[in-house]
C-alpha cells in the first residue's frame, strides 16, 4: 500500500501530473486530496481521509489468498523502473 497526499496549492499547480503519472506507473495506488488551503488548515479531515483510505485498502487485501498477494506484490515491485515499448 502506497498512498500519496497532495500537499498545498504549490503542488497542485506546479505538480498536478506527477501524482497522475506515478499511479499510472503504478508507483502509488491511491492519491488523497488535500483540503482546500492545505492539510494544516483542517488536520482532522485529512487524518480521516488518510484513515479511510489505509482501512479501505487494509480490507481489500485482507480479503486476497496470501500467496496471490506475495506474487502481486513481487510482480508489482520488480516491474518498477522497467520501461516497455
Amino acid at each position: 500500500l502506497v498512498i500519496t497526499v497532495i500537499t498545498g496549492n504549490f503542488m497542485k499547480k506546479n505538480y498536478k501530473n506527477i501524482q497522475e503519472d506515478m499511479k499510472k506507473n503504478k508507483l502509488i495506488d491511491k492519491i488523497i486530496s488535500e483540503p482546500l488551503g492545505g492539510a494544516h488548515n483542517d488536520r482532522d479531515k485529512v487524518f480521516n481521509s488518510v484513515k479511510k483510505a489505509i482501512i479501505n485498502s487494509f480490507n481489500q487485501l485482507s480479503e486476497k489468498n496470501i500467496n496471490d498477494l506475495i506474487n502481486e506484490r513481487m510482480n508489482k515491485f520488480t516491474s518498477m523502473g522497467v520501461y516497455d515499448e
